[in-house]
């Protein structure tokens, strides 16, 4: 398979400027144009100097397709290709009658390509989300019409699915995006409607799933992104809901929605972050309060706290090595059980702080509330070596936050993970101000 750099050197735009284009090659440009992001901000810094049908097709690739409507309607003899963005910026127009007729004269031109049966078809439904009538008996009819080859296609699971979504059967609909998926993988249609469906159904850590495969699929949709925000924000994933509707905003920035998510979510993770310290206040609280007699110590370590009138770990955090190490009879192995049994409870000494009281922040934790613009970074954004990068794949770590919450031995743990790769990740971490977790 070619990497990024290949996929990118291969895509020319001016393959756009071909008369003759047939989908299929338009369709196999899209996923180069979205190999990368440095891919798609070239496409579109090149937009100013295309005009008629490639610069229709420039902006359907990039999903502007008002603007592509706008410019391959001026288009004359246009390609196969063409003809295809512009009916189905017709069909999100609203125009789906004119948009029919499109896919059936290049379904009768091009009866080897099965997008335009499928656009027919396409149409049909359409005209069942805006509740025209008689659109059920439209869409089983342009079912019927599309011949055999289409039906034993993803795009016939699909649309079988729908039908049986708009006659109200939802497991049926459900099989049929299953079998849409399991003949093409990558169906995006099939995999949106079954996300959407395992979340009406209540089922969120499928849907979750099922709306991060689909963010594996550029372009990603508003929808798909604020889908899946919600969903993480629901489970308490707050970071990787921000970063849902950063996504958003970086390409919409005037987006309200997105914007109105994102500030309910950061203002849930200040509460939660309120929350978290208070518990680990009374946690830490309960901690200090443990005696000294709980715990196994060498008679000469005991004799000496006693000495030293320390009770409990409360009393005992308040001093340091150095006041410890004073102490007549007090060595480094009556130290060294000292500092075991502290960090088995999450303590160390010397955690008085000024007013006399201990700070529960400092009780190790895994990622602390800080630098959060770094938490909510994309993986890709490290820009990995290969072998770190599938090792951090397989933890399903999607943002730098993922990552930070791992510890070394977690990472190591991992099948061809040694510590030159550990280092690198340790090095990326600490460009950013963070490391891996302390366990």
């Amino acid at each position: 398979m070619p990497g990024p750099e290949e996929s990118t050197a291969s895509f020319d735009v001016a393959m756009l400027g071909n008369g003759d284009l047939r989908l299929r090659a338009l369709v196999q440009a899209q996923t180069l144009v979205y190999a990368t992001p440095s891919t798609v901000r070239a496409l579109r810094r090149a937009l100013p100097e295309l005009k008629g049908e490639q610069l229709g097709l420039a902006h359907w690739l990039l999903r502007d397709l008002a603007q592509a409507e706008e410019a391959l309607g001026k288009a004359r003899n246009r390609s196969e290709a063409a003809e295809y963005c512009w009916a189905e910026c017709l069909l999100a127009k609203g125009e789906s009658s004119r948009a029919q007729q499109t896919f059936a004269k290049l379904q009768n031109t091009y009866a080897d390509e099965l997008r335009h049966a499928a656009g027919v078809v396409r149409c049909a439904a359409a005209e069942f989300d805006t509740r025209v009538e008689g659109s059920t008996k439209a869409l089983h009819q342009a079912l019927k019409s599309a011949g055999k080859a289409f039906d034993e296609s993803d795009e016939g699971a699909f649309f079988r699915g729908r039908l049986a979504e708009m006659e109200g059967d939802p497991q049926a609909a459900f099989d049929n995006y299953e079998i849409a998926l399991q003949r093409n993988p990558h169906h995006r249609l099939a995999l949106e409607r079954k996300a959407f469906l395992l979340d009406l159904h209540g089922h969120d850590d499928e849907a979750i799933h099922a709306y991060e495969r689909l963010v594996d699929l550029p372009p990603v949709s508003a929808q798909t992104l604020t889908s899946l925000g919600l969903l993480y924000e629901d489970q308490g994933k707050l970071e990787r809901a921000m970063a849902c509707f950063d996504a958003i905003l970086n390409n919409d920035p005037a987006n309200p929605h997105a914007r109105l998510h994102l500030s309910d979510t950061r203002a849930a993770r200040a509460q939660f972050y309120d929350e978290d310290l208070e518990r680990k206040e009374d946690k830490l609280q309960q901690i200090l309060r443990i005696p000294i007699t709980d715990f196994e110590l060498s008679v000469r370590a005991r004799n000496c706290l006693a000495r030293m009138e320390i009770g409990t770990l409360g009393d005992l955090v308040k001093k340091t090595e150095v006041e410890l190490l004073s102490y007549k009879n007090f060595g480094e192995t009556s130290l060294n059980e000292i500092k075991d049994i502290l960090r088995a409870n999450g303590l160390r000494l010397g955690m008085e702080r000024d007013d006399g009281t201990i700070d529960a922040s400092k009780l190790r934790t895994e990622v602390a509330p800080t630098n959060v613009d770094a938490l909510n970074m994309p993986i890709n954004d490290l820009q990995l070596s290969v072998r770190s990068r599938r090792t951090v794949d397989r933890l399903g770590c999607k943002i730098v936050g993922d990552l930070a919450r791992k510890s070394e031995a977690e990472l190591l743990a991992q099948p061809n993970f040694g510590h030159t790769s550990l280092n690198e990740i340790k090095h990326k971490l600490e460009n950013l101000g963070l490391s891996l977790a302390k366990r």
